[in-house]
């Protein structure tokens, strides 16, 4: 059961994760990160086995 402490820590949580959200222009769910970055909204996520060998070939290059 909840008490006053965790609704407090839930309010909390929620408005951390708010902000993060406003401050980064997510206004959507859910995000998709893949090695840090969004994956796009116009790629359904079905299309990441087309882009996972890109990803790794850019992080080897580092």
């Amino acid at each position: 059961m909840f008490t006053e402490s965790n609704d407090e820590k839930v309010s909390l949580t929620y408005e951390l994760f708010k902000n993060w959200c406003d401050e980064n222009s997510f206004n959507y769910t859910p995000i998709l990160f893949v090695n840090g970055y969004s994956f796009p909204r116009a790629y359904d996520i079905e299309y990441l086995q087309y882009f996972i060998n890109d990803l790794f070939e850019d992080e080897n290059i580092n």
